[in-house]
């Protein structure tokens, strides 16, 4: 719990960091970097757990268990039904694509925070 609470609050203040900066990325990359990640959510959306571990580094394969998986895509299912993406942003730091994207459900809306290094792998997963 304490756990989620903590994830949560990072998200809120990495949202909040990213849209008072202006992007540091190129708008090539941003687009690139924006279509890897919202096709993170749609694999989440779409329980393609297989498939997201194919797209993550190393440090990803071992945390992203089958049993987290599941508790992500349980708590996406209480959010309804997958609408549409509202909002996205890129930044980069530390040689990291950090992508912030917000999604609409029928429900709820929910806040991804998606990394990728530079070999487009998945780096990091949260989720608000």
């Amino acid at each position: 719990m304490m756990m989620k609470r903590t994830v949560m609050l990072f998200s809120a203040v990495l949202v909040l960091l990213l849209a008072a900066c202006g992007s540091n990325v190129d708008e090539q990359t941003e687009k690139k970097v924006t279509k890897q990640a919202k096709e993170v959510v749609t694999l989440l959306n779409e329980e393609k757990y297989e498939e997201l571990i194919k797209k993550s580094d190393s440090k990803m394969k071992k945390e992203l268990t089958l049993e987290s998986f599941r508790e992500v895509i349980s708590n996406l299912k209480e959010s309804g039904t997958f609408e549409k993406f509202e909002k996205s942003s890129v930044e980069e730091k530390e040689n990291i694509y950090v992508t912030v994207l917000v999604a609409k459900y029928s429900k709820d809306k929910r806040v991804f925070t998606i990394s990728f290094n530079k070999q487009d792998e998945v780096a990091g997963l949260f989720y608000k």
